[in-house]
């Protein structure tokens, strides 16, 4: 395939009229930096060119039906790229998807229902001008919505309600959108950076509007895959109505093989074969390389080292997605930390001319603004200045955004002003260094550029993990939509379209992202589900680690040695543990014969350790049969757990736990948790730190998850695992209770998976083109560490199967591949949303 760069220069050009008064134009004409002989055009003859003979005038571009159709149909792409943030950590471009979609609506019910906005063709610039609002409401996830505000949440249990979340991407989504202004023209007019991707849509949509009849197969194509992956989706997640007959299972099992014993351990790993074809789509938009890194990570990161884990303790009494996740995220955001910032390094020229241009930029902005030429008698503007954004739009915008970012900064996360102000010129500087990126590659790195202010920021406000995570946010958000903007004008430059128009649609497109985000965002993300194999957000628990780790930095150290036995606490479970629940707080049990005041002794992740204990934990069993008083009945030995209790008992009713200054949490039981009883609590034992014990040479750990007296709750049975099944251990043991900021041997695997992502970051850079194709990605390694191993194995089928297409269908493969994997995925994941609404905030449908 010929480089982007040839497809624009390589055309034939038509002589140029400097005085700028010619009626003809040409609807296919592209831009030109050329003569026909080769020689360059200057920039005035450049101008000239594009506004004679590329620029439409005439030709609708900012209509109402462009801009709803691009809020609607962007909006509703927003939640899929949300839903597969949240699963995978990557955003998809929605812009061609849009496209190919707006064009079959328009076509479609031109021809069954000619009337209102239907009468007259969908033009290929309003085509254009819906793309770009499009693009603003799928990208308005990448603003922090699956990367910093999960990460907030993961590190700190602070959850932002609605309308702060929405007032805070809203700013951070404009300021972004307002600093590509002085960029579009020195970007793209006058360094004429290629913008591949912008290059690529330009052409989908002029070959939609130039052979209406391969556009509709098209659409049929997304329509086939939607319906696909959401019937898949619909049976393989949901087991009846709640109100009506239940299955016992799903019409299709989520994973293959769930019935067979050798198998149990393997999907307790996620290692497995799903039956959701969500992650094939996404695997086959992604390529094989990517998909290769990630299902060596899976295989690596799941099998080999979450076994190696179990042997020693280090992973729960069961190896499972939370308990492995817990240590081998360590080398997998390694991986990923250090391929971005390496890989943005090499390319340190791309920062220095983008940062050498500020100037230029600059000075562009100036000419703009003191040019006000109104448009000739032939309807055609004689200077770029007519059809740009206008600066005094830009410097009126620009402040605006950053004040309000600063204020919203301080207000909502007590960031102090001067350095939200820090992070908004921050903005400035990255942004400019994202747009060349994208400019140059395509690939814009907002991971790396995220991760320099959070080092930043690490130095600023040491320890401060709210101020250096929304911060990131701010500079990684405005970069990201800075650098779509310019992605969808270069398209517009392409076509002929007023730069002006994609500028507004850009902020109703940011609108709709918030109306149909925020809501799901509420929905989807709760504490239950993230981190967790169903939203794993990788993205998040990348910045998480960065910030914490920067916050708390890398040491240990041992507390003391000790003896110890295996022991038990007595706690109660609750629905969620109220955010900011720490020992000491006064709780309220407000009914039964547990009835009373306590304290809090200990959090240990969904259940409390009270002080005293309750005096009956059974009766805080929801399931068991009480007598008037609250106290538990005796019940046959065959009794089942939905039979009528017997005679003068009756069903426990629920039990709400409250802490006093927190909230409230629904009772689910009681709970016995393992503890070790230790002769001696080390001076300094805390939750988070290990228990470690040299069996037969070998060392076996445990994790300490609270302290009550001289007992430490540990994560796991008092168990032998380096055999299965585990075997009971005899007490006493010799333990060494120790501090260690990072697991167990997490300090090695960083520093070695610290090597292997520079050594395939400079493969994946230096090899020629062709061998290149064959070195696994590095970004791609890093993620198989750190999202479920299912999702992975699913990619990289879905990155075969397109493979296999190309190399043997290959134009089936061109015409149907994105499209019916772009089908897929929204399919797949508008479907999820939908049984998550159903299942739960609608309680009509069962679910497994």
């Amino acid at each position: 395939m010929a480089k982007a760069e040839d497809r624009e220069q390589d055309q034939e050009a038509a002589p140029v009229n400097n005085g700028g008064h010619q009626d003809s134009h040409d609807d296919d004409a592209k831009p030109l930096d050329k003569h026909p002989d080769g020689t360059p055009m200057t920039q005035d003859e450049i101008d000239t060119y594009w506004l004679q003979r590329v620029y439409k005038p005439h030709v609708p571009q900012l209509t109402p039906r462009a801009v709803v159709t691009g809020m609607l149909l962007g909006g509703v792409m927003s939640l899929s790229n949300l839903y597969v943030g949240l699963k995978t950590g990557w955003g998809l471009a929605v812009t061609v998807t849009a496209a190919v979609l707006a064009f079959g609506i328009f076509s479609g019910l031109k021809r069954v229902a000619p009337v209102g906005p239907f009468k007259r063709d969908f033009t290929s610039l309003e085509n254009n001008t819906m793309a770009s609002a499009a693009s603003a409401a799928g990208y308005f996830t990448g603003a922090g919505l699956t990367s910093g505000i999960p990460a907030l949440f993961m590190a700190t249990g602070i959850q932002i309600v609605w309308w702060q979340l929405a007032l805070w991407i809203l700013a951070v989504s404009f300021l972004g959108v307002m600093l590509a202004v002085p960029m579009r023209r020195q970007m793209i007019d006058v360094d004429r950076l290629p913008f591949p991707e912008g290059i690529a849509y330009a052409e989908t949509i002029r070959s939609l509007h130039a052979a209406p009849g391969e556009a509709r197969k098209k659409a049929l194509a997304l329509l086939y895959g939607a319906l696909a992956g959401g019937g898949m989706k619909l049976l393989s997640g949901v087991t009846g109505l709640q109100s009506g007959k239940k299955l016992d299972h799903p019409l299709v099992p989520e994973q293959l093989g769930e019935g067979f014993k050798w198998n149990k351990k393997w999907l307790g790993l996620t290692l497995g074969l799903q039956t959701d074809i969500l992650m094939i789509g996404a695997g086959a938009m992604m390529g094989v390389r990517i998909c290769l890194g990630l299902v060596l990570g899976a295989v690596v990161g799941w099998g080999v080292l979450g076994t190696w884990l179990h042997t020693h303790g280090l992973a729960g009494n069961a190896p499972s997605f939370a308990t492995v996740r817990t240590w081998i995220v360590c080398p997998g955001v390694t991986i990923i930390v250090v391929n971005g910032l390496l890989a943005f390094g090499l390319k340190w020229r791309t920062a220095v001319a983008a940062l050498a241009g500020l100037g230029k930029l600059a000075r562009g902005t100036a000419t703009a603004s003191k040019t006000d030429e109104k448009a000739g008698p032939d309807d055609r503007p004689k200077t770029m200045a007519e059809v740009e954004v206008p600066a005094k739009w830009f410097i009126r915008g620009t402040i605006a955004c950053v004040a309000f970012v600063v204020v919203l900064a301080k207000v909502f996360f007590n960031i102090p002003m001067w350095m939200g102000f820090l992070a908004a010129i921050l903005s400035v500087l990255l942004s400019i260094v994202a747009c060349r990126a994208t400019g140059e590659t395509s690939i814009t790195p907002i991971g790396a550029l995220g991760k320099i202010t959070q080092f930043m920021y690490g130095g600023l406000a040491a320890g401060n993990i709210q101020t250096n995570l929304m911060t990131a946010s701010i500079t990684a958000g405005a970069a990201m939509h800075s650098a779509d903007l310019l992605t969808d004008m270069k398209g517009g430059y392409i076509l002929g379209s007023k730069p002006r128009s994609q500028f507004l649609s850009q902020f109703f497109g940011i609108v709709a992202g918030a109306l149909f985000c925020i809501p799901a965002y509420a929905i989807l993300a709760t504490p239950e589900r993230l981190g967790s194999p169903e939203f794993p957000a990788p993205a998040a628990k990348t910045w998480q680690a960065v910030a914490e780790l920067l916050a708390g930095g890398i040491n240990a150290e041992l507390r003391g040695t000790t003896d110890g036995s295996p022991a038990k606490v007595s706690a109660v479970s609750v629905n969620l543990v109220p955010v900011g629940t720490v020992p000491g707080d006064e709780v309220t049990i407000n009914a039964g014969v547990n009835a009373g005041s306590y304290k809090v002794a200990a959090v240990v992740d969904k259940s409390i350790v009270l002080e005293p204990n309750v005096p009956k934990p059974s009766a805080l069993d929801p399931t068991v049969c009480v007598d008037s008083q609250g106290n538990p009945v005796e019940v046959p030995e065959d009794f089942k757990e939905d039979a009528p209790c017997p005679s003068g008992g009756e069903r426990s009713k629920p039990v709400m736990l409250e802490v006093k200054g927190r909230a409230s949490a629904k009772v689910t039981g009681p709970k016995k948790l393992s503890a070790v009883e230790l002769s001696t609590v080390p001076n300094g034992t805390r939750k988070g730190d290990y228990l470690m014990a040299t069996v037969d040479g070998h060392e076996l750990w445990w994790g300490v998850k609270g302290v009550v007296g001289n007992k430490a709750v540990v994560d796991r049975n008092f168990t032998d695992t380096r055999v299965e099944p585990a075997k009971d251990l005899t007490g006493p043991l010799k333990f060494d209770v120790r501090k260690e900021s990072l697991p167990p041997y997490a300090p090695m695997s960083v520093l070695i998976a610290g090597i292997i992502a520079v050594i395939l970051t400079l493969l994946e850079t230096y090899l020629p083109k062709k061998a290149r194709a064959y070195v696994p990605s590095a970004a791609g390694l890093g993620l198989g560490f750190v999202v479920a191993g299912f999702d992975s194995i699913s990619m990289f089928i879905g990155s075969l199967i397109a493979w296999y297409l190309e190399k043997r269908h290959k134009n089936f493969a061109e015409q149907f591949t994105l499209a019916g994997a772009s089908g897929i995925m929204a399919g797949a994941s508008l479907m999820g949303i939908v049984i998550i609404v159903l299942s739960q905030v609608i309680p009509l449908l069962a679910t497994p």
